[in-house]
């Protein structure tokens, strides 16, 4: 038995080729973050809320990424969420939930020896000022934005 698992890993290590990484040609890919929190707060209970000291909330962060070919993709970020979920909705009226558009882009790019280019349109982040630009909360773990990130 030894001899044959030798004789495989010889002949294994000296018929080996390096690999080479590949990407693939088209495709889809969808990646998520899914977050849940439980709150207790007097806040809720004041109008117009005038609920529960204790809620829940979820919110849910969609990534999905289509490759169409060599050079085009889509790519976009749609966020769920219920209400209340961020701490601004805890002293508003109602429950539900609601979705929206983060990002949604067409994308062509190509890469040579001599170079790159990428070109992206459609909805896009902000690239000014003092923005969060990642939507995963397990990169940015607070209840809601820090109050130094909007417009002055």
């Amino acid at each position: 038995m030894k001899p044959a698992i030798l004789l495989c890993l010889a002949a294994g290590a000296l018929g080996a080729q390096p690999l080479m990484a590949q990407e693939a040609d088209s495709g889809f890919d969808l990646r998520a973050t899914l977050s849940g929190q439980a709150v207790a707060s007097s806040i809720s209970t004041e109008a117009p809320r005038s609920g529960s000291p204790i809620t829940a909330g979820f919110r849910s962060v969609l990534y999905p990424a289509w490759k169409i070919g060599e050079h085009w993709s889509v790519t976009g970020a749609v966020e769920f969420y219920s209400r209340p979920y961020f701490f601004q909705s805890l002293s508003t009226q109602g429950y539900g939930a609601k979705g929206s558009i983060l990002q949604a882009t067409v994308n062509y790019s190509r890469i040579s020896a001599k170079g790159s280019v990428s070109i992206r349109a459609g909805q896009l982040s902000t690239a000014f000022g003092s923005f969060a630009l990642r939507y995963d909360d397990a990169d940015n773990a607070l209840i809601d934005l820090p109050i130094e990130y909007g417009y002055y």
